[in-house]
């Protein structure tokens, strides 16, 4: 056994290459100790990745060897290569490898891209400081031959992030790198967004293999998009409160089909949910005639268990109490008795947002949010066809269905005020435009709440709160309601030196308002943040402490997991039933996976707020803080890019193929021919 210690503690700290290969291949796995063996498959997670780019090495090294024929000498022996890659060098890998001349240029491609145009990305993949996966990432976004980026500005950004890679999913690092992308060029990133929103349509496939439709929108505004799904959300939760016993994706494609083909048109959202209820699709309905399980057995039972009241705990942890339930925060969790009939009650109830606060005007008066109040769902009778026209405008006019949804929208306050294009981020979406985060916070300036978040130099969280003044809007959108949503959080977030620069030299125009806001919190942040501990007793936690942890640690605190803390619960660090206190340094987000983690062999403190510390099982360490509010992100730095179509262009080329859903082909129109490289042999699926 001390033979193989010694030789693991060799594999652990030997670089990879032979020498790593030889010793891995000394390690059977089975005589591997268990406290050791991560440490042994991180070894060989750098060896693969070096043989990774061995491999790679060799694709494109077949792309430049010179043929037979045109050798010097004794072809046995003459090794010539050429500087450019030749066009028949796929076919011959794909012969050599037999794959499809599809895959054989695809793995081509990213050799030659990796080596040539992305080598401090190679050389990383090569030292086994990333993994394929990771520099494909890479590839994806920094790619100087997609006209994205230049040669300089692909070196910087990889000298910028590439330290920060190991330690990063490649969900992490795809998006750290497409808000640098946004922070260096955002003229240029809102010229390619207004380019794909001209292109926006609405598609309709068949699958042959099911004979199911799929109807899509694409090239959509994601503020928009995320509006229409918060909706469909918000209405299934509806409808599963009120005792719809199906799953929650059956119920929002329900709702999405009945409100495009005008099943639902004239409907109060009350009378759309007793219509779902009082309907059923027989596919749904289990087939007694068919053999194996039924898809509306035990799953949907539990589903509908869990969503009416909470999960049930196992007999001893019942008895115990030593087992933390995975409830979340009553005023968020989904936990309210099912019924078995539809009432006014039960549906505004569901149709009211954590986010339908009271909104208080640049003035200080308060305004009924439009979640509430005399707007709420099913105010107004169902309308039939034969009522007059201007009914039908009084009656949506009080209904909230002519309310837009609201949505959540992350940006810094200089970015708000137009003094930097600094990238926004809509949660559980992605990051943003500067232009349109901006758009979609001033457009919820009425029915959204409105909370700020002081950082630190390092983007981490020092004070979050909620906000009550916000700019009047303008008088034509206070009278058309188009500054009015129903629910959606607007979170401005600015760093201490920001806040003393801008109150030292009033440059917010507007907006000036809120800073003097934030100003004020920030000088009783001591008394703010004792407010954390309130309520050490309690059993959830609720308030400024539930805000505050959400925007701080963003994500479930679990390893590398991005399920938003909003989609989480807010769990105890140390078990409430085993004496854990309700305050900063023992409450963090989980999901259902990592949540149940403690209770499967790891172990979790937080040594101080908002870092965690996890012990799994092997006894390996993972230190976890969530991400910044506010990442590092490069300063802006355009450059030329490769001739765009203009406007005029464009839109000759859409009319050209603009045609009805039903009469269009199952893709896109035509976009101009590529200028490089061949187009692929083999028709989908390869």
């Amino acid at each position: 056994m001390a033979a193989v210690v010694e030789l693991v503690d060799r594999a652990v700290s030997t670089p990879p290459g032979p020498e790593l290969a030889a010793l891995l291949s000394r390690l059977p796995w089975r005589a591997i100790p268990n406290s050791r063996l991560i440490e042994v498959l991180q070894a060989r997670s750098r060896q693969r990745a070096h043989e990774d780019a061995e491999w790679l090495a060799g694709v494109a090294e077949v792309a430049h060897t010179v043929a037979l024929e045109e050798l010097p000498g004794d072809p046995a022996v003459a090794v010539l290569r050429a500087g450019e890659a030749f066009e028949w060098a796929s076919h011959e890998i794909a012969a050599a490898l037999t794959w499809t001349p599809t895959a054989a240029d695809r793995e081509l491609g990213i050799a030659l891209a990796l080596i040539e145009r992305l080598p401090l990305v190679y050389a990383a993949l090569h030292r086994g400081e990333i993994d394929r996966a990771k520099a494909r990432v890479f590839l994806d976004y920094l790619d100087p031959a997609n006209g994205d980026v230049t040669e300089e500005q692909c070196r910087r950004l990889c000298e910028r992030f590439l330290p920060e890679a190991p330690g990063l999913t490649t969900r992490q690092l795809g998006d750290r790198l497409y808000r640098a992308l946004h922070a260096i060029d955002p003229q240029y990133r809102r010229r390619r967004y207004r380019r794909a929103v001209q292109e926006r349509g609405v598609a309709l496939y068949l699958d042959p293999t099911t004979g199911t439709a799929t109807l899509v929108g694409t090239g959509l505004p994601p503020d928009e998009a995320s509006a229409a799904a918060e909706r469909l959300d918000r209405l299934v939760e509806a409808a599963k409160r009120a005792g719809h016993p199906g799953l929650r994706r059956r119920i929002s494609a329900d709702l999405f089909l009945g409100m495009l083909n005008g099943g639902f048109h004239g409907l109060t959202e009350v009378e759309i949910i007793a219509r779902l209820l009082g309907t059923s699709r027989a596919e749904d309905v289990p087939d007694e005639d068919t053999t194996g399980a039924s898809d509306a057995g035990e799953s949907d039972i539990a589903d509908a268990a869990t969503s009416s009241a909470g999960p049930v705990p196992t007999t001893d942890a019942a008895e115990s109490g030593a087992a933390e339930p995975a409830a979340a925060e009553p005023a968020d969790a989904d936990t309210s008795a099912t019924g078995t009939a539809v009432t006014e009650a039960a549906v505004t109830e569901a149709a009211v947002t954590e986010a339908a606060v009271t909104e208080t005007s640049a003035t200080g008066a308060g305004e009924p949010a439009a979640a509430g109040g005399s707007a709420a769902a099913g105010s107004g009778a169902a309308t039939s066809p034969e009522t007059g026209e201007g009914a039908r405008a009084d009656r949506w006019a009080r209904d909230q269905a002519g309310i837009r949804e609201g949505v959540e929208i992350r940006l810094g306050m200089a970015t708000l005020a137009g003094l930097d294009n600094r990238p926004g981020e809509i949660p559980r979406v992605g990051p943003v435009g500067a232009h349109l985060a901006r758009d979609a916070a001033a457009a919820q300036r009425r029915g959204a709440a409105w909370r700020f978040a002081v950082v630190d130099d390092t983007g981490h969280l020092l004070l979050a709160g909620v906000l009550r003044r916000r700019p009047r809007a303008r008088p034509d959108a206070r009278r058309s309601g188009s500054d009015r949503v129903r629910g959606g959080v607007v979170e401005v977030h600015l760093t201490v030196e920001e806040m003393q620069r801008f109150a030292a030299d009033p440059v917010l125009g507007e907006w000036h308002g809120l800073l003097a806001e934030i100003a004020s919190h920030w000088a009783r942040r001591d008394q703010l943040r004792a407010r954390l501990a309130a309520n050490p007793d309690a059993r959830f936690a609720r308030g400024p402490l539930a805000d505050h942890v959400r925007a701080r640690d963003r994500y479930c605190c679990g390893p590398g997991c991005t399920r938003s803390a909003r989609s989480s619960d807010l769990d105890h660090t140390q078990d409430y039933g085993r004496g854990g206190k309700t305050v900063e340094t023992n409450i963090g987000p989980g999901c259902k996976r990592h949540h149940a983690d403690k209770d499967r062999g790891w172990s979790l403190t937080q040594p101080e707020p908002g870092l965690f510390r996890w012990v799994s099982p092997l006894g390996r360490v993972y230190v976890i803080r969530g991400e910044p509010i506010r990442l590092n992100l490069p300063d802006p730095d355009p450059s030329p890019h490769p001739a765009e179509e203009s406007d005029t262009q464009a839109e000759r080329r859409l009319r050209r193929y603009d045609r009805k859903i039903l009469d269009r082909p199952a893709a896109d129109p035509p976009r101009p021919p590529p200028t490089r490289g061949p187009a692929p042999d083999d028709e989908p699926p390869f």
